[in-house]
């Protein structure tokens, strides 16, 4: 008996597919294709097997390496870059990469959300153009066979974005469960309390100071909430603890795992695939040198010159889409209803936020010049 199954997002969520895989052997069901296409996976009724399966993706790998053979792995089934293996042992010591997976996953995952974004926009100015119609202030709706066409932008424009948010969590707690990107809380006994702290990452340098400081006064960060702006101290003995902020556009795997096996405590990373906001903690004794992550000079040098572009080019480019906006609602004949007049003040008011983090990241720029840290 042949047996077709669809799963279509079943790449971006390996570990239940393999889980389920391993069920479908368990009933007797085994794997004889996977079309990359069709997301449909291919069973013929066979004899009940247990055993574990694992999902590769490697575009140079053909066969396996005699360290997975030698730990009783076999290919099952082999689909362009994607490999599926299966083991029947019982105490399996060796397993196959995640490597591949994670860095496959993180390609479509910068794609969809360039993709989630470019639709995000047009979305958000249609919803906006409609709120005066439901709230009944003016204006008339003609009709047109081209809203047919208006209605499944807004559809598949919906759809990616949610197909976004859904590769973003799914590759998070990949990430999390292989790639020791869990944060280290600090779990000493005493008084906690909190900090508010908004748009740290646009002045790196006084985040580290002040935090260095807390930690040579007895405060002791336990852990960053609130995506990086609620910091969570207790109360202890004065220690000196180098805190470092790291940029970076992408990580590699291995990044969390090198650090860490330094020394390195991890106190907050951001929740995106790209441009990983990443701030490390580690104690050192009085009279030693305060740790850093680098001490070459043109490595710091780069670290500050990718914080200034990419923290400038984000700020910059919501200043000047606010702008735009507001250029728009200013200049364009209409009459102004009570929820036009609302639009219009909630956008004066966003557009001071991106010129505060402007602002920001400028005079970080200097004073790193001016320690001589940036040229």
């Amino acid at each position: 008996m042949t047996a077709k199954k669809w799963r279509p997002f079943w790449s971006y969520d390996v570990e239940k597919t393999e889980r389920w895989l391993s069920e479908m052997a368990e009933d007797g069901m085994q794997l004889t294709d996977v079309n990359r296409l069709t997301r449909v996976f291919s069973f013929e009724q066979g004899h009940r097997e247990i055993v574990e399966h694992h999902i590769i993706y490697d575009k140079l790998q053909v066969d396996l390496p005699s360290s997975l053979e030698d730990s009783g792995w076999e290919i099952e089934v082999t689909e362009g870059n994607w490999i599926i293996v299966k083991n029947e042992e019982d105490d399996i010591h060796v397993f196959p990469s995640r490597e591949g997976v994670l860095k496959r996953n993180r390609l479509h995952m910068y794609v969809i959300s360039v993709l989630a974004v470019m639709n995000a926009i047009p979305l958000t100015s249609m919803t906006l153009a409609f709120i005066p119609f439901l709230f009944g202030f003016g204006g008339e709706i003609v009709g047109s066979p081209l809203w047919a066409i208006t209605a499944l932008f807004a559809l598949q424009g919906i759809a990616t974005i949610v197909l976004a948010i859904y590769i973003q969590r799914k590759l998070r707690s990949f990430e999390i469960e292989y790639f020791e990107i869990q944060t280290d809380t600090d779990m000493r006994i005493g008084k906690t309390f909190v900090k508010l702290r908004i748009g740290w990452m646009y002045a790196p340098d006084l985040l580290e100071k002040w935090l260095s400081e807390m930690a040579a006064e007895g405060n002791h960060l336990v852990r960053v909430t609130g995506s990086g702006t609620r910091f969570h101290f207790v109360e202890g003995e004065a220690e000196n603890v180098s805190y470092i902020y790291d940029f970076q556009p992408k990580v590699a795997p291995a990044y969390y795992t090198i650090h860490k096996s330094a020394g390195w405590q991890l106190k907050f990373t951001s929740s995106f695939t790209f441009m990983k906001y990443t701030l490390w903690a580690k104690p050192y004794e009085a009279g030693d040198k305060m740790p850093r992550l680098t001490y070459d000079e043109a490595e710091r040098k780069g670290q500050v010159r990718r914080i200034m572009t990419m923290n400038g080019i984000m700020a910059s480019y919501s200043v000047a889409l606010l702008t735009f906006v507001l250029w728009m609602n200013i200049n364009i004949d209409y009459d102004r209803s009570l929820v036009h007049k609302v639009i219009l003040a909630f956008l004066i008011a966003s557009s001071i936020s991106p010129l505060f983090l402007v602002t920001r990241v400028f005079l970080y720029y200097r004073r790193m010049r001016n320690a001589g840290v940036q040229d």
